[in-house]
């Protein structure tokens, strides 16, 4: 078998799968599930690494631009924003970032703990010791804020 043979036979076995692409496209504007749509990526992966081979064993022919054409498609169809309708926005503010900051609240509220924890004892350190404050600030912005050269 020659390459160009080998070549054509390899195009022709994944067609079903390109073809496959084609007729979900129609159903996949009504919405999907997280696995239909993983499983979409996965395929639009496998076209995208098809035409790269396409490209290396029949550059030239009609066969590798219809799969770009394909691949196009599938770009399109993946490439878009998702549309935030005024219903979509009211129930991510009534319902998701509520719900996200109930299951957060103890470790946004320990965050927060540290946080002024840190501040005060900085400040704390930094009132009792003052030459502590190069750590924290340049000399020239030291120079800037206090009026003197610190070196």
């Amino acid at each position: 078998m020659t390459g160009a043979s080998v070549a054509n036979a390899w195009m022709r076995s994944r067609a079903a799968v390109w073809d496959g692409w084609l007729r979900e496209s129609d159903t996949a504007r009504k919405g999907m599930s997280v696995e239909q749509a993983q499983r979409r990526i996965e395929r639009y992966r496998a076209i995208a690494r098809d035409l790269a081979t396409a490209r290396q064993l029949l550059p030239a022919s009609s066969a590798t631009s219809a799969l770009e054409s394909v691949y196009l498609t599938a770009h399109s169809s993946i490439d878009v924003s998702a549309r935030l309708t005024r219903e979509r926005l009211l129930h991510l503010f009534r319902d998701e970032i509520p719900a996200a900051i109930r299951d957060l609240r103890s470790s946004i509220l320990w965050l927060a703990f540290m946080m002024f924890a840190s501040a005060f004892a900085g400040w704390w350190l930094i009132g009792s010791y003052p030459d502590l404050i190069g750590l924290i600030a340049s000399p020239r912005m030291i120079q800037d804020t206090c009026g003197r050269k610190i070196y």
